[in-house]
């Protein structure tokens, strides 16, 4: 039966078109999630120089000397 669908009109053929289309998407969805995981991991890198840089360093290493 499975044999009649894969060789049927155009079966085999439908194979080789749609299998290199879904990894080719899967690909693409996989390139987003990674991006953008790698931007939320550098807005909270920025984020954090942002707040070391607004931090008082001049009155922090007085109360050191």
């Amino acid at each position: 039966m499975m044999e009649s669908w894969l060789f049927g009109i155009g079966g085999l053929h439908m194979i080789y078109i749609i299998g290199p289309f879904i990894l080719l998407l899967a690909l693409f969805v996989l390139g987003y999630i990674i991006k953008k995981q790698y931007f939320k991991e550098m807005d909270r890198l920025e984020a954090w120089k942002i707040d070391l840089f607004n931090r008082p360093v001049s009155e922090e290493m007085s109360k050191v000397k």
